[in-house]
């Protein structure tokens, strides 16, 4: 079997598979509200809470690449100090390399959600401590999306931004020195998703190879070194930012 320019294969194999289904799901953060479409028929709607005017969220075309049941997020490790330390996020779904999920939220009063922008840069859905509460939104949006599912954020107060001359990383915004880097990547067409996510699909990678994968394709995608809110070391811990 001929694989490449001088290359040949020793047998030849057949191998089936099967492409996932569709899902993408719209964070509209000036309604407060996430619409999730599935194989083109909208499935679900939440009321969502995303970053404040001091933290917006991000918007662009994002993947799920990571799922946690539940982590610890702590302020520490995206550079806002000691602002908050919550070992026990529920239903945590990582959209960025540095610090960027989509997660359950206890702590927040549920008339928040729907109504206010509060968090320091993740989207929020309201849930239940422990992670076990099955009426909430956070825990049904958790059982229903994969990786490789596509999140696409709007109207968040913080586009897409250009680079300056000479630098690697994107426009950046601080407060008072205390935060890294908030240097959105170009937006990626959901067309240059789907293709990257069914890659993603047929190739027999494990999950945290596939995280990867998506990471790498998200990045040539940008043309960005990295993913922008400052991605730094690896850390035990997610780099998150609850409310």
């Amino acid at each position: 079997m001929r694989a490449g320019e001088g290359l040949y294969g020793a047998r030849d194999t057949a191998l089936s598979f099967r492409i996932g289904r569709s899902q993408i799901s719209t964070v509209d953060l000036a309604k407060k509200r996430m619409t999730v479409v599935r194989d083109g028929r909208k499935i679900a709607a939440y009321p969502v809470t995303g970053g404040n005017a001091d933290h917006p969220t991000w918007s662009g075309v994002m993947v799920i690449s990571e799922r946690l049941k539940q982590t610890r997020m702590e302020s520490s490790t995206v550079g806002l100090g000691h602002e908050y330390d919550i070992p026990d996020v529920p239903h945590a779904q990582r959209l960025t390399t540095s610090g960027t999920f989509i997660h359950g939220n206890y702590w927040t009063r549920s008339g928040v959600f729907g109504h206010d922008n509060t968090t320091h840069g993740c989207i929020g859905l309201h849930d239940a401590k422990d992670a076990d509460d099955e009426a909430t939104a956070g825990h049904a949006f958790f059982t229903g999306s994969r990786i490789g599912d596509l999140v696409i954020v709007k109207n968040s107060g913080s586009g897409p931004s250009t680079r300056p001359t000479g630098s690697t990383a994107g426009t950046c915004r601080g407060r008072s020195g205390r935060r890294a880097a908030l240097c959105s990547p170009r937006a990626a067409s959901v067309g240059e998703l789907t293709g990257a996510v069914r890659t993603f699909w047929v190739s027999p990678l494990d999950g945290r190879r596939a995280g990867e994968h998506i990471g790498r394709t998200l990045r040539a995608l940008s043309g960005t070194p990295g993913d922008a809110r400052g991605a730094r070391a690896p850390h035990p811990h997610p780099r998150g930012t609850p409310t």
